[in-house]
């Protein structure tokens, strides 16, 4: 009995560093493969799904607490209800880069935090355009979770 315990214990134990091994760990690169920087899109691509479906549950998952906080304050500065959130989020969907379509260009990482930045070049009725977009990736609570995105267009 002692030696099935044991054994169960340093299972279990070893199941739990391969689980946490799982999450890649923050990074400086330009390689758009490396293990951090596709789990971090990952994570953007469930946040741009979470906006694009209202599914504020998922939404309140992948962003950090202050994003989503400060999100809420908006919400109430605009004298909306906590139940609006959802459709909000359906409406501010169509404004989010996907960066799926721009091309990758480096990871600043540190520890807890990375910058994921990207940029795409155009031509528009001017001239040549260039759009850029980032989004902060923080660890909080056991998981990655996007804290500040932003994107702009050169014209």
């Amino acid at each position: 009995m002692l030696k099935l315990l044991f054994s169960l214990c340093i299972g279990l134990i070893l199941v739990s560093q391969a689980t946490s091994a799982q999450t890649p760990s923050a990074v400086s690169t330009a390689d758009r493969h490396h293990p951090f920087v596709e789990h971090a899109e990952r994570r953007y691509r469930q946040y741009l799904a979470s906006e694009s479906q209202g599914d504020t549950a998922a939404y309140k998952q992948v962003r950090t607490r202050q994003a989503y906080e400060t999100t809420m304050e908006q919400l109430k500065k605009l004298g909306k209800a906590e139940s609006d959130l959802g459709p909000m989020l359906q409406r501010v969907a169509s404004m989010r880069s996907d960066v799926s379509r721009l091309t990758f260009v480096h990871c600043d990482g540190r520890a807890r935090v990375a910058r994921l930045l990207y940029e795409r070049e155009g031509v528009g009725g001017k001239g040549p355009t260039l759009e850029f977009a980032a989004f902060m990736i923080h660890w909080e609570d056991g998981a990655w979770r996007i804290g500040w995105v932003g994107q702009a267009h050169s014209a």
